[in-house]
């Protein structure tokens, strides 16, 4: 859906953090940094939508949904 560029391994690029936030749409950046920063402060599941702008212009609509999970030492 994020539309990686095919000469680069699809693992070095569609799990990046960098790669995926260059593809939120600027209207949506604020919002979705709320969330990612509420999810990291206080562990609860998470859903937000927001919008991710392909290469070619078009716009595509994204759900989200998850939760975090840690390891023992709270990482």
């Amino acid at each position: 859906i994020l539309a990686a560029p095919t000469d680069q391994p699809s693992h070095d690029l569609a799990t990046s953090e960098e790669f995926w936030r260059s593809r939120i749409h600027p209207d949506d950046v604020a919002r979705v940094d709320r969330v990612a920063a509420t999810v990291v402060a206080e562990g609860r599941p998470y859903e937000v939508e927001y919008r991710v702008v392909l290469p070619s212009g078009d716009v595509r609509h994204v759900r989200s949904l998850g939760r975090l999970t840690r390891d023992a030492a709270g990482q």
